[in-house]
């Protein structure tokens, strides 16, 4: 890639292609570039392979010519310093009188583009020259297209990342777990769900028709949109309503888009909803299934189509899983779809954690398929809800779990610091095929910088901390429960993000705190701070990871570890 960066750069700088030629007659050269300087060429000499290779690297040429038999360094031996590759912006004509056919066939399997045995005919010398200039610059610029067009893929598939990665809520009286499988190409999903106040619960889910960058592009502009009505209007059928005049207006002929708006207040225990084109949700209750019926056509069809909502209770326990089709469509080796009563089969026999449930269904389908990838995107979003008169049957930790990244958002009341430890190198471990060994090391540093998020950061016990007479103490550590479930601190969230880049694993814990600079924390490890109650967390995290950097709150630290 690096040569290829260089060819380009010389190619603008000089404006025509460049020659170089290797060979220890003089007279050879001179009569190569007497063949050539009609040729829109600018041709560059070498007398020796040693000096042809200082060359060939200060001005990356597009063609060389080389001479077979030259003293020190020959052909071949120029041949194998330059390494030549299929996709590399350079031809190679080799030039010789006295080349035998196992060295022909050596320089072809070096890569080069012809072989020509002197004296030869200058015209037919002229055309290879032309012709193979010609030939590499179109295979340059195919390749340049094809780099771009890399990168253009990738940037899109960033965007739909960012668009199907929603406001994790973290309130009390739902726990919500969502799992995303994007397919190998571009697609159009879309999810959001907002947190309108401490009852009410906002949801949005859509899939647009078609796949590409123009699908991603129609997905992020939907997000967009319902994000802005959502501001002002809360309402799932006039939500719908808006989208549909709106997106209708803007979207290619042949694209719809199925919806999904819900709307849910825990107050009242109620769910009113708009479902517009997508797979009907399902409501667990018991050993009961409910089946949310359509209200509306997919949006971006009629214009002025009337949009209707239905409004179902909800009761404490309840569990409702919505999803794309990306997982209802899947299809056995023999045709047969897995369907809504796949899902709910599977559902009916998976009615216990919401985290459980969601990996479950994922689970049936790939073996329904018998292959581990989908042909369309895939979201699968389970909330459980609880109306607050008993105990909560599921810790609301909320989770939203990708191929590379896996985020969980949860309040400081609810951060029970073993348990969610435990749970997060868990998963951790098996999703990212973590070795055991730098689990042991990752869970230590992880649940240091956890507890301190906790205790200096969401609950501020720094001061207390710091009195060496009281730290520790019975009392500081009744300070410190009341605190957690106190509407004050205990309501300040914890965010936890784990991200895999190729082969290194980036941990970050986030809180709501006033944050901290982290260089004011006295090192633990040196005499003078022996007695000293702070900082031995840091110190004993950065003893298990590779790296520990902080945001510039403080409030956000990161572990990064080599795999």
């Amino acid at each position: 890639m690096s040569d290829f960066k260089s060819q380009v750069s010389n190619q603008k700088k000089s404006g025509i292609p460049q020659i170089l030629v290797i060979d220890d007659e003089p007279e050879l050269i001179e009569s190569i570039e007497d063949v050539l300087k009609y040729e829109d060429y600018e041709i560059i000499s070498a007398s020796s392979g040693e000096e042809g290779l200082k060359l060939y690297h200060k001005h990356q040429p597009v063609l060389v010519i080389l001479d077979l038999k030259m003293p020190k360094m020959s052909g071949i031996q120029f041949l194998d310093r330059i390494d030549l590759r299929p996709l590399d912006p350079l031809s190679v004509i080799v030039l010789t009188g006295h080349g035998s056919d196992d060295e022909v066939e050596q320089c072809f399997k070096k890569g080069i583009t012809a072989f020509i045995r002197k004296p030869f005919n200058i015209y037919e010398f002229q055309g290879l020259v032309r012709n193979t200039i010609s030939l590499k610059k179109a295979a340059t610029e195919k390749k340049r297209r094809e780099e771009i067009f890399k990168l253009e893929i990738s940037r899109a598939k960033e965007l739909c990342d960012l668009v199907m990665e929603p406001l994790l809520p973290a309130m009390e009286g739902v726990a919500v777990s969502i799992r995303y499988i994007p397919a190998w190409h571009i697609g159009g999903d879309v999810l959001e769900i907002l947190e309108l106040d401490e009852k009410r619960l906002l949801l949005f889910l859509a899939d647009v028709t078609g796949h590409g960058v123009p699908a991603a592009i129609t997905a992020s502009t939907l997000k967009t949109l319902f994000q802005e009505i959502s501001e002002t209007d809360t309402d799932p059928a006039a939500i719908c309503a808006r989208l549909n005049r709106t997106m209708r207006r803007i979207i290619l002929p042949d694209d719809i888009i199925a919806a999904f708006c819900s709307l849910i207040d825990l107050e009242f225990m109620k769910i009113t909803y708009c479902l517009c084109g997508v797979p009907s949700p399902v409501i667990l209750r018991d050993h009961e299934k409910i089946r949310l019926r359509p209200t509306g056509y997919p949006l971006g069809v009629f214009e002025d189509q009337v949009i209707g909502s239905e409004t179902v209770p909800l009761k404490d326990g309840d569990v409702l899983v919505a999803f794309t089709d990306g997982i209802s469509e899947v299809r056995s080796e023999s045709g047969k779809v897995f369907g809504i009563r796949g899902m709910e089969e599977t559902i009916g026999k998976r009615a216990g954690d919401i985290r459980d449930l969601t990996d479950s269904i994922v689970t049936e389908a790939v073996l329904f398929q018998k292959k581990e990838s989908f042909h369309d995107d895939v979201i699968i979003l389970t909330l459980r809800f609880s109306d607050g008169k008993k105990d909560i049957p599921q810790r609301p930790w909320n989770r939203f779990d990708a191929p590379d990244k896996y985020l969980l958002n949860v309040k400081t009341r609810y951060a029970e610091i073993d348990d969610l430890s435990r749970y997060c190198m868990k998963h951790i471990a098996e999703k990212f095929q973590v070795s055991r060994e730098n689990i042991i090391r990752l869970r230590t540093a992880f649940f240091e910088m956890l507890f301190n998020a906790i205790e200096h950061g969401n609950l501020e016990m720094t001061d207390f901390k710091n009195d060496p007479d009281f730290f520790g103490s019975e009392r500081y550590w009744e300070i410190f429960e009341d605190r957690k479930i106190s509407e004050e601190y205990g309501e300040r969230r914890i965010r936890i993000e784990c991200v895999r880049k190729e082969n290194r694993l980036e941990i970050s814990i986030e809180d709501e705190g006033k944050g901290f600079h982290p260089d004011v924390i006295p090192d633990p490890i040196h005499e003078d701070h022996f007695t000293k109650p702070s900082g031995r967390g840091i110190a004993l995290a950065r003893m298990n990871v590779d790296r520990i950097f902080y945001g510039d709150k403080g409030s956000k630290v990161t572990l990064s570890m080599e795999l």
